[in-house]
This record gives C-alpha cells, structure tokens and sequence, in this order.
C-alpha cells in the first residue's frame, strides 16, 4: 500500500475512534442525567398538542370529557402548571347549561389567549368576566369559553358557522391574535402533530374552502397557501432533517433538556438553533415582517386581505343567528387591519389599551397572560360586556311594549 493510502487509513481511524468516543461519552451522559433526575423534556413540559384531536373540520379540536396539568413553557423553565378540563362539547370550562330564556350569554372565539391554559380556570379571564357580570345583574350571564390553542381566524369562523351558533349566544366576542393573520395561510406548522385546512379569497370578499379533506402532512415539514390558494411545501430538506433531530431528543434524551435549560440563558443561542429546524419562508418568519409580506417567499397568499375577509364573513355569520358580534381589539395585535373597516358590518369594538403588552401582565419566558393579566382583561371587558347587555335587554323591553 502506498504512502498516501496509509494516512487515508489512519486518518480513517482517527474518526471512527473520534466517534466511538464522543457516542460513548453522549451515552455515559445520557445515563448519568438520568441517574440525577433529568428526563427528556416531553416528560416534564406538556407537548403542544396536548388535549387536541383530529378535526376533519378544523384541523384539531379539544377531546371531550378530557383533563390534565398543563405545563410550560417552552423555552424554558417550568413557569405554570395549569390543571385544565375540557367538558363534553370539547370547550374548556364547565358544562354550558340547558339554554334559559332569561340567561344572557356570551361566546368568547380566538387562539391560545382565550383559552388560557396557563392559569387555573376560574383564574382565567373568561371566568373572572362572568363572575364579575353575574354579581352586577339580576339574572344569568353565561361566559362559554371556545377559544383553541393555535387556532386562525378561519379555524375560529368556521367553528362558529357551523357549530357554536347552535349554542345561541347574544354576544360573540372575537379576539384577534397578532399572528391570526399568517395562521390564516398556514396548514402546517414544523413540528406540530395535527393539520388544518384553510379559506380561499374569491371575488368581491368570498370565501371558499381550501386544502380539504386535510391531508396528514408530515410532521417536520411546513405548508402554506401560495398566492393561488393552493397548498405549497416551503421548508428545505436540510430543515426537515434538522426539525426531526430536535423532535426525536426532545421526546428521549434527559442529555437535549440539561442542555437545552443551559441554552435558555443566551436567549440569542437558543432562538438560532431553534430556526435551524424551521423554515425561513414560514408564517413565523412573516410575522416579524410587521405587517409586510417576506420577501423570500412572495407567493404566499396575501393574509391581510384574507383575514379581513375571514373577519367579515363571521360578524356576517354572528348576525345572521341572531346574535351581535363585539371585536375585542388590543391594536398592537391589527398590524395591516383597521378594525373601524368592521363598523359596516354592525362590530362593537372594545378597544384594550396596549398596555396590556407590558412584561408585568405576562410570563417572563411565554408571551401569554399570566394571572395578574388574566384579572387586567377581564376589568377592562367587563364595561363594554355590561354594556352591550343592557343595551339588548332594553330593546327587548321596548320591543315587548309594543
């Protein structure tokens, strides 16, 4: 053999014993996290998914009759562990009682802030609004929470068109989340278990369904709705590779938690490995455009047009059961949207001064409510809610004089 092919063999060795060693110090590792007390991070914190099912509808929906100890968040560490129950419609709270004439009630549509599972329930803004209103009226004010963790616009307006409606509530009240916008174009997110559908902006503002029946797309890949309103894959090979690396340590090494918790100190760090596994043409990416559209991926589907369609179509949808339809609008979160455009539409805004977006009202590693959060939105609800009841039940008395 020759001088050359000699060191090519050496070398060879080099990092076949290089590897062996580095496996074998991962995996002494491995062992000794575990022997510590460390687990994988899945077994700690509560996955995302957590109290979801498949909804050939919307995507996901809440498993009836289910409980358990919401846990997070990510990044970490541990800041709240929430015991949440949904009841037998798949809503979190109690039981929606029997519908009685005298009752007022309100159904509360919009993503994880509204659902709130980072608190208690009867901690949560939803509660809180209805215990406040039940100690300033005479008779039953019924607060049915049908908010969903990652639900868009779309999820939101279909759900009410097609089964909250049957609930009859006199109010509904929308929150629009700031990242409602590229949900709307988003059917699949990296790293996330279930899929959605989506709606299609047809001529003069109409909608119609897209992306049905959902497919189930692969777990570490990302799919939006290109211009066309067509389904469109928009990850890298090199991403998806990355995306299911994290997804497999996440689930099974106590190694990938003791560093991902020394990650969480370089906030910088942590973000960058994070964005390894996740598309740059994605809606995440869109979202910190401030309202523009990402310039690397121009074709996706224009999400402030669609969404202010989505809007209308459910204030439509609203009045048309014979309820009325309230926005509650915190105007950080309308990047690109006038809310006032919804007047025409017979919208009630309540109006929630951005100071709600102080640190003070959140979890310091999470964006949502904390408690003290939680108690600011319901005070600042309360008034325009109280309002909207009294201004229905006299017209129902002027009607009755009649």
């Amino acid at each position: 053999m020759s001088g050359a092919g000699r060191r090519w063999l050496q070398r060879l060795g080099l990092l076949a014993l290089g590897g062996s060693s580095t496996l074998l110090a991962l995996g002494a590792s491995e062992v000794a996290l575990r022997v510590l007390g460390y687990e994988p991070i899945y077994s700690v914190y509560s996955h995302p998914e957590i109290f979801w099912r498949r909804d050939d509808l919307l995507g996901w929906s809440h498993e009836p009759n289910s409980e358990g100890v919401y846990v997070g968040p990510r990044p970490w560490p541990v800041e709240f562990e929430a015991p949440v129950r949904i009841n037998s419609l798949g809503l979190r709270g109690p039981e929606v009682p029997e519908r009685s004439a005298r009752a007022y009630r309100v159904m509360l549509l919009g993503d994880s802030m509204v659902a709130g599972f980072e608190v208690p329930w009867e901690r949560s803004f939803p509660a809180l609004l209805e215990a406040q209103l039940n100690a300033e009226f005479e008779f039953p004010v019924e607060i049915i929470n049908a908010g969903v963790r990652g639900y868009g616009t779309d999820q939101s307006y279909l759900y009410f068109k097609e089964r909250g409606r049957r609930l009859e509530p006199d109010l509904v009240i929308h929150l629009h989340g700031g990242n409602d916008p590229a949900d709307n174009v988003t059917l699949h997110r990296m790293r996330r278990t279930f899929s959605k559908g989506g709606l299609a902006l047809r001529a003069q503002g109409g909608l119609e369904l897209a992306g049905y029946p959902i497919p189930e797309y692969p777990l570490c890949s990302e799919w939006l709705l290109d211009s066309s309103f067509r389904p469109r894959r928009v990850d890298t090979p090199f991403e998806s590779a990355m995306c299911g690396v994290q997804t497999r340590l996440s689930d099974r090494s106590a190694l990938f938690t003791f560093v991902s918790l020394r990650l969480r100190q370089n906030p910088k760090l942590l973000v960058f490995f994070y964005q390894l596994g996740s598309p740059r043409s994605g809606a995440e990416s869109m979202l910190s455009a401030q309202g523009e559209e990402a310039s690397d991926f121009p074709e996706v589907a224009p999400r402030r047009e669609l969404s202010a369609a989505i809007l209308r179509a459910l204030a439509r949808e609203v009045r048309a059961s014979g309820a009325e339809p309230m926005f509650l609008v915190i105007p950080s979160f309308w990047v690109g949207i006038d809310p006032r455009d919804f007047a025409s539409e017979g919208v009630t805004l309540c109006e929630v001064a951005d100071d709600l977006e102080r640190a003070e009202y959140h979890y310091e590693h999470d964006s949502h409510l904390n408690l003290r959060g939680h108690e600011l939105l319901a005070e600042r609800l309360r008034p325009a809610v109280a309002e909207r009841i009294r201004a229905r039940r006299a017209a129902a008395a002027r009607a009755q004089g009649d």
